[in-house]
């Protein structure tokens, strides 16, 4: 073999190699692209969950409100039960006291009286557990909001992780 010879196998050796690096190049080019794609994918899947997120709290927040300015109407109307029980009770004790010729109609009236005292109490007690389920409804409000914030913090983080992936994604020049 001469020199010739020799140089033209370099020559297409040489050629080889550069097709080979060519191709590899090409190959990394589409794996970065196809990673970043991903990245960017996962990136928004993220994000729209955290939004979801915000959404329904906010929701649950309303139907919170709701809830709560419903148990406040309904303490009202107990309220207005107890005070008419209270007339009832202070009507039964006046009839009483004029009936007393008639025994019968004299414990009937003492056995409603007892009635009446027994749904006093019980009115009461549910006006204290409305009260405590007030209380608890807005602590329970308070631990909402506390959560929005909390998710609203965290959509922030992952827009910044975002930007992070993003810029690591790049290819390199």
């Amino acid at each position: 073999m001469n020199e010739r010879d020799r140089i033209e196998h370099l020559n297409q050796v040489l050629s080889r190699l550069e097709q080979m690096l060519d191709e590899s190049q090409e190959t990394t080019a589409e794996r970065a692209r196809g990673v970043a794609l991903f990245i960017k994918v996962v990136v928004l899947l993220s994000a729209v969950l955290a939004l979801s997120n915000l959404y329904f709290i906010n929701d649950l927040t309303q139907e919170i409100r709701v809830v709560i300015a419903g148990m406040d109407a309904m303490t009202g109307h107990l309220d207005r039960i107890a005070a008419r029980m209270d007339t009832i009770e202070g009507s039964v004790a006046g009839v009483g006291s004029e009936v007393h010729l008639m025994p019968v109609v004299s414990a009937q009236m003492n056995d409603i009286a007892g009635h009446v005292d027994r749904l006093t109490g019980g009115v009461e007690h549910m006006r204290q557990h409305t009260s405590n389920m007030h209380d608890r409804m807005a602590s329970m409000n308070l631990s909402v909001a506390g959560m929005a914030m909390r998710f609203h913090a965290l959509n922030q983080t992952i827009v910044g992780m975002g930007a992070d992936v993003n810029q690591m994604a790049r290819p390199l020049p």
